[in-house]
């Protein structure tokens, strides 16, 4: 078969020890012999039967290993089942562990193969998809069969069968993460959580870009970050830093864990938290690691302890010196970690930092005429990146400079100075103009800019290179027609990384003709320009382009219009997807993936007097999302100067922004809590709480859920504060209000009232009142239990969450039974959302499953109390792995109680173990060597 098919990948688990180990016994000719006879004969003929029996065709074997195609992903998985059911019902005898017999792993996935054909016949198939099918078998462990989201988007569902959703993988040599699923059925266990290759998150637009000539400067960078803590780029803009640094950091991705910053999403006015945020979000660190440099520190510091670490920060120019030195002053001490710099100024950090300085290439041809002269093009630097760019941009595979034009090209790569950039923005052309037309268009160019720049770059390094930068920007743009340029410049607005639906969405009516849109045929006669490019179906742009294109816009007589339809599609994006808080919820994925849209957009409001109103409302509106993804230094940044436009508004005319002013302050306040600073918090909570009451007098209707919600955040934060008795005025105050609105809008507040129980009880339970406490608790669980059974994906956490609590109030009052219940249902709800949102839930499942099998263990349910506690060792490991200085803790809480409980049941050895487990991880929290 041919085209889109199935490609399949098997492999025996641990063939070559098992070849080893009977070459070893019985020689080398007989042992192969015995392993060809016992293991690879019955193996080989269990799969071809399968193949067969599901319409797959063998296209090779490659050692232990067997290569399949199939026309129809239903088959690749029934075939999948067959073989690891057929190893268990007639095992395969393992010659180097008796007891533990042949296992085969399997993977599979779904796309384009190209056939290589010899006489008429297909030999092998090859392309991306072959690579990535191997690479997920690759990851596959014992009996395990793995596939992709592709195959499982096409299949849907099959009966008997079930698909177990491991999430998102980065696997060895394939860019984008890839969703991995694993076949399951009846009998059948889960296998190991398969490994996540560390992802190097650098933007897709470097995939494209070439380092032609820069080999020996790579293999000094090399050199110089192994010597050094902080290591910085300078150079010219578009002189390819960024290339070079992510080619170097991909050629070192064994020895460190690589992280991608790009400053340019800042600017001047971005403060340390920021900087901070906009770090630790790049990382994936834990949220919390956001809201101060000693967090971020602490973090990585934990991240560290697993495989040294690489920050590859891009674009530091962009930010305040002074405050992106307290940054990296505060991160370079970290054990373990190297930070790699990318600038056109050093960062200044003394002891430690090391500066490269990256030049344009050299080209100096002197008078060589024809043939001369193209021998010499041939051999320089600039001229291999053209030729490079041509043949791709172009589509010109086998271009070379024929001896009639070297003189343009060479004229061309004078002007362009030797500048990677430059050089690929000409290249981009050379499809549609002479080489003649271009030198003489590029020169003028140059010229023309020449003249009007006079004296404004004197004193500068690179006088010429900036000039020239600019001048094939200016070149290129020139080229685009008009409406291609306006839409240019109105790019300039997105962030980065942009659809071509968004683009027509936001564009749209810019750009009518004939009653239809252009965007489309308008993005890709910009991208022939090299001034975007396009991979994955997503957009981008260089950071320097970036700015160009900023720099046009400010300049255009057309910007009003461009700004206006940009405002227009955010202010209605935010009004839908954050109308109320299960929205949001529901749309979070989608608010972090247009955030840096976003905060464009804040940015333009705020700099029009005109917009402040609607400033005011979208940042109230957006700090929600801010709170829950835990965005410190923009919701901090963005709320204040709400805050100060409200203020000022609200002195003249009280009766329409004194709402605001009291919104800000709860939402100021609640992040403020968040971040640990209780004492202000309680200060805005307060105002808040003043304000609504005020105008909860005039408008009751309209205010008092308002009053409600400031006082249950205020009462959660005296109770954090330790005033267990302010919180309980503050929680009868939010509870009865919200019993009286429940009343007449019963699908508005139920929740609410439901958040207020949970958090009214949970107080009571800590001031001993155990009794109100279950009353209250059970009131929760009733509305939250009614909530999710129309809308499951939006309630059923908060089921889990009042199960969970009420569990533990149950066990400390002595009804076991009921306990265990509660806690069954808890666990039930959050493994199933952990199987749709790992990352989110997995802590939620160990956390449960510990507690359970601590009272399971009270109750004399051995058998189940000891799956539980290896269940929450299992997470707890995993955790740690990726975030230690959060989990490590947490790890050495259930080892503690597993070891109590073999202790109790005798089982020392087993104690003993776990005992030293904990104690090993307490000295590895003190800082102290890893010895008992």
């Amino acid at each position: 078969p041919k085209g889109v098919l199935t490609i399949m990948f098997t492999d025996i688990v641990g063939s070559t020890a098992m070849a080893d180990f009977l070459k070893t016994k019985h020689g080398d000719d007989r042992g192969a012999d015995i392993y060809t006879e016992t293991v690879r004969e019955p193996h080989d003929k269990i799969i071809r039967e399968c193949l067969k029996t599901h319409n797959g065709h063998e296209v090779k074997t490659i050692g232990d290993s067997f290569m399949a195609v199939f026309e129809r992903p239903h088959d690749a998985v029934r075939a999948a089942a067959g073989i690891i059911k057929e190893l268990k019902i007639a095992p395969i005898e393992n010659p180097e562990e008796k007891n533990n017999p042949l296992e085969v792993r399997i993977g599979f996935h779904m796309g384009i193969a190209h056939p290589d054909i010899v006489d008429g016949k297909v030999k092998d198939y090859t392309g991306h998809h072959v690579n990535l099918a191997a690479r997920v078998e690759a990851i596959a462990k014992d009996s395990q069969v793995l596939f992709s989201g592709v195959v499982k988007e096409i299949v849907g569902s099959l009966p008997d069968f079930q698909f177990y959703h491991w999430g998102k993988r980065k696997l060895k040599g394939i860019k984008e993460h890839i969703e991995i699923y694993e076949l399951k059925w009846e009998g059948k266990t889960l296998g190991p959580e398969p490994p996540h290759d560390k992802s190097f998150n650098y933007p897709p637009v470097y995939d494209l870009k070439d380092v032609i000539g820069r080999d020996g400067f790579i293999n000094d960078l090399k050199e110089n970050i192994k010597k050094n803590k902080l290591v910085t780029i300078c150079g010219t803009g578009g002189v390819g830093k960024t290339a070079v640094a992510i080619k170097t950091s991909t050629e070192i991705d064994d020895e460190y864990d690589l992280f991608f910053i790009n400053m340019d999403r800042l600017n001047d006015d971005a403060d340390d938290l920021q900087i901070v945020g906009l770090i630790a979000a790049s990382a994936e660190l834990p949220k919390e690691s956001g809201r101060s440099l000693d967090e971020l520190t602490k973090a990585i510091r934990g991240k560290c302890q697993n495989k040294p670490v690489l920050l590859l920060i891009d674009n530091y120019e962009s930010i305040d010196d002074a405050k992106g030195r307290r940054v990296i002053a505060g991160l370079v001490g970290v054990e373990g970690l190297k930070i790699l710099i990318t600038s056109r100024r050093a960062a200044g950090v003394a002891n430690y930092e090391k500066v490269i300085e990256l030049e344009p290439f050299e080209l100096k041809a002197g008078n060589r005429k024809n043939a001369e002269l193209v021998k010499f093009l041939k051999s320089s630097d600039s001229y291999k990146l053209l030729e490079a760019r041509v043949r791709l941009l172009g589509g010109m595979n086998e271009w070379e400079v024929p001896e009639v034009n070297a003189e343009y090209v060479k004229e061309i790569l004078e002007i362009t100075c030797g500048l990677p950039l430059a050089i690929e923005l000409v290249a981009g052309w050379m499809n549609y103009y002479s080489w003649k037309n271009a030198a003489a268009s590029l020169k003028e160019s140059f010229d023309e800019l020449m003249k009007i720049e006079e004296g404004i770059c004197e004193g500068q390094l690179c006088k010429k290179s900036h000039l020239s930068v600019k001048a094939c920007f200016n070149w290129s743009y020139d080229r685009l027609s008009e409406p291609a340029q306006k839409l240019f410049r109105a790019l300039s607005l997105f962030a980065n990384g942009f659809e071509a639906s968004l683009v027509e969405a936001c564009y749209g009516t810019l750009f009518k003709k004939n009653g239809k849109t252009k965007t489309l045929p308008l993005l890709i006669e910009i991208q022939r320009s090299s001034l975007i490019s396009c991979t994955n179906g997503k957009w981008s742009f260089l950071p320097i382009v970036h700015r160009y294109g900023k720099d046009l816009l400010n300049g255009d007589e057309g910007k009003p219009e461009i700004e206006a339809a940009f405002i227009s599609y955010w202010d209605n994006f935010v009004k839908e997807y954050s109308t109320d808080d299960v929205k949001l919820k529901n749309n979070l994925k989608l608010f972090e993936q247009e955030h840096g849209h976003l905060i464009e957009f804040l940015n333009l409001l705020l700099a029009n007097e005109d917009n402040h109103d609607r400033y005011i409302i979208n940042t109230g509106n957006l700090s929600r999302f801010w709170l829950i993804e835990r965005m410190w230094g923009d919701s901090i940044k963005y709320l204040e100067s709400a805050m100060e436009i409200a203020k000022k508004k609200a002195a003249k005319d009280p009766d329409n922004y004194q709402q605001h002013v009291a919104g800000i302050c709860n939402n100021l306040a609640n992040l403020l809590a968040n971040m640990g600073d209780l004492k202000e918090a309680k200060v805005l909570f307060e105002e808040a709480l003043r304000l609504y009451k005020t105008l909860a007098e005039k408008h009751p209707d309209a205010y008092l859920h308002d009053v409600a919600g400031t006082s249950n955040n205020l009462a959660i934060l005296l109770k954090n504060m330790g005033d267990l008795d302010g919180a309980k005025v503050l929680f009868e105050e939010a509870l009865q209000i919200r019993r009286t609105l429940v009343k007449k809008h019963p699908d508005a507040y139920l929740h609410d009232v439901a958040l207020t129980c949970n958090n009214f009880a949970a107080l009571l339970s800590d001031m001993g009142d155990r009794d109100r406490a279950k009353i209250i608790f059970e009131q929760a669980l009733r509305i939250r239990r009614t909530l999710a059974e129309k809308h499951p994906d939006a309630y059923l956490p908060d089921v889990a969450i009042t199960s969970y609590n009420l569990a533990k109030l149950l066990k400390n009052m002595g009804d076991l039974d009921t306990a265990k219940g509660l806690y069954e249902e808890a666990l039930q709800i959050i493994r199933s959302l952990a199987e749709k949102h790992p990352e989110a839930y997995s802590y939620d499942v160990a956390e449960t499953s510990n507690n359970l099998a601590n009272l399971l263990a009270n109750m004399g349910d051995l058998k189940e109390a000891k799956i539980l506690y290896e269940e929450a060792l299992q997470i707890r490991r995993t955790l740690v792995k990726k975030h230690p200085a959060v989990y490590l803790k947490k790890l050495a809480d259930v080892c503690h109680n597993y070891a109590i409980w073999l202790k109790k049941m005798v089982d020392l050895d087993g104690a003993k173990t776990y005992f030293d487990e904990e104690a090993d991880i307490r000295n590895r929290l003190k800082g102290t060597p890893n010895k008992i």
